[in-house]
């Protein structure tokens, strides 16, 4: 009866993350709403002390690959250690790589690099921007992730 048990415990878990659908032509889109912040470099303090919104829609194109079209709003404390927060605001372009299609089908699991440019606003100046990073999409069901990406951004402006 033990093994019974062992043996339906273990069908119904492969069954389930069988079940699992990450990002791929059959479901090529997939829309993100998240929290952001930021910390920027040689800045006293020069980071966001609180959790701002952003959003993406990527398109599934091939091979692994994603279009994506990201947006996030944000506010920087005392940049360049003087004067006041200003608000910061990015529209972002991103390709992103599926690394599953190197190491193999994990089914929940998706880890992947991105790398874009950006259009960003940083108080009263505005720039072009290059991003890079890393995440993961742990997928909890067939159409809900948790996601958890590090990136770069570098941003041009006057300032």
């Amino acid at each position: 009866m033990k093994n019974l048990k062992i043996a339906l415990l273990a069908l119904l878990l492969i069954s389930t993350y069988s079940n699992v659908n990450a990002q791929d032509a059959e479901n090529p889109w997939l829309l993100t709403l998240s929290v952001n912040t930021i910390d920027v470099k040689d800045s006293d303090p020069g980071y966001s002390d609180f959790y701002y919104p952003k959003f993406s829609l990527g398109k599934y194109l091939d091979k692994g690959f994603t279009l994506e079209l990201a947006g996030s709003v944000n506010k920087i404390d005392r940049p360049w250690g003087s004067g006041n927060d200003i608000g910061f605001a990015g529209l972002d372009l991103n390709l992103k790589y599926d690394l599953n299609n190197l190491f193999g089908e994990s089914s929940w699991f998706d880890p992947f690099l991105y790398v874009g440019g950006s259009e960003n606003w940083v108080g009263a100046e505005n720039g072009l921007g290059i991003n890079g990073g890393a995440g993961i999409n742990a997928w909890v069901s067939d159409n809900l992730a948790i996601n958890f990406t590090s990136g770069l951004k570098r941003v041009y402006t006057d300032t």
